[in-house]
């Protein structure tokens, strides 16, 4: 899944920062009321985009490795991320 880091989705991300002091605590996935989702709601949605896209062996935790490699090739501090 490739999702463009178009302004609008910056600026989105910025305003949800705002209230959170550590990004570790932000959710990425969460309700209209700003409560997180469960695993299993993102994991179905997982599972039907990955076969939407017929890959065969994706797995949630690649979006963790890619941010990773993602953020060494910027040469931004991964862990940070992490």
């Amino acid at each position: 899944m490739c999702i463009a880091w178009v302004p609008d989705l910056r600026e989105a991300v910025a305003t949800a920062k705002t209230g959170h002091t550590s990004i570790k605590g932000m959710p990425l996935f969460s309700t209209r009321n700003g409560k997180p989702l469960s695993y299993s709601t993102v994991r179905g949605w997982w599972l039907k985009a990955i076969s939407a896209s017929g890959i065969k062996d994706g797995r949630m935790r690649d979006i963790r490795a890619k941010t990773g490699t993602d953020a060494k090739k910027r040469e931004i501090n991964s862990e940070a991320l992490l």
